[in-house]
């Protein structure tokens, strides 16, 4: 299995090689591509967010926001992610996702 992608719009941003399964989660390495410089910042707040989480949840909701409006994970096969978690910490990656998109109540 090829790995899986992150891009934004056409422009390949880095890709998580190896991902392995420890159900809900999905880990593996992180190889960035030179696209990735403009998003690096906002995954090293995303991932010091988490880790204050339980005080901070509103500006981590905004912080994966912007992750979110700005890229697109893509599976093995090309197909597109509805929804999904990705951390990034050095040369590791872990992610998790949905490929139907949430439903409100």
């Amino acid at each position: 299995m090829g790995p899986w992608t992150l891009w934004a719009g056409e422009e390949l941003v880095g890709e998580v090689v190896g991902a392995e399964p420890d159900q809900p989660w999905f880990f593996g390495a992180w190889q960035p591509t030179e696209a990735f410089e403009a998003y690096r910042s906002l995954f090293e707040e995303e991932l010091s967010l988490l880790e204050a989480a339980e005080e901070r949840w509103d500006e981590y909701d905004r912080c994966y926001g912007q992750i979110r409006e700005a890229l697109q994970l893509k599976t093995p096969a090309g197909s597109r992610v509805a929804e999904w978690i990705l951390h990034v910490d050095g040369g590791q990656a872990w992610f998790r996702f949905e490929m139907e998109p949430f439903t409100g109540p």
